[in-house]
């Protein structure tokens, strides 16, 4: 399969590689969402992405162009212009998100399991989901949250689950709203010895 990328060979010396690299640039970005749908698709290509990942893990550092499989490369068809060091930067960043994404969307749907055996998205912090932090994972998803940096769409997915974004303010509502029912309780009882 192809993918298209905005490459402006002309403008190669005037930071066109950096341009590209620029995670927040459309070109960047329709790759990605290109690759990251090649490997939805391609079981094979799934495999050569967490062999990257993990090999790269495994050595310490991001992997050599001449070092990934060849089934890999031949889905980053990348323009001959282009420098070698700028290929291998986008083909390491591109495999590093497509890799992150897949592996929260697999925790995520550890998340509806929970939810749908649990009745809630309460993850206590410790439990763990066959092999997953799940409760750590969940944990981490409200710091970037907190911070704006968490991806609309990530959030909107975990809103409709109704994950607790604010677990303390959350505790705090159900005790009050606890102490509320029990003040109550005794006044009705109160009433009743007089």
């Amino acid at each position: 399969m192809f993918l298209p990328l905005l490459y402006d060979i002309d403008r190669e010396n005037d930071g066109a590689s950096e341009l590209l690299l620029d995670s927040s640039s459309e070109g960047y970005n329709w790759f990605l969402t290109a690759f990251n749908a090649m490997v939805k698709l391609d079981p094979d290509l799934r495999q050569n992405v967490l062999f990257v990942y993990e090999e790269a893990d495994r050595l310490g550092r991001r992997l050599l162009r001449e070092e990934y499989p060849d089934r890999l490369l031949e889905a980053f068809t990348l323009p001959s212009s282009m420098p070698l060091d700028t290929m291998t930067e986008l083909m390491n960043r591109v495999v590093i998100e497509v890799h992150n994404q897949r592996t929260w969307d697999d925790i995520y749907s550890l998340l509806v399991v929970y939810r749908k055996r649990e009745g809630h998205c309460n993850v206590p912090r410790s439990h763990v989901e066959n092999g997953t932090r799940l409760g750590q994972w969940v944990s981490t998803q409200r710091q970037p949250k907190k911070e704006g940096s968490l991806d609309i769409e990530r959030v909107s997915r975990l809103d409709e689950l109704g994950i607790f974004w604010d677990v303390l303010a959350d505790k705090w509502d159900n005790n009050y709203h606890l102490l509320l029912f029990m003040k109550e309780k005794v006044i009705v009882m109160f009433h009743r010895v007089i």
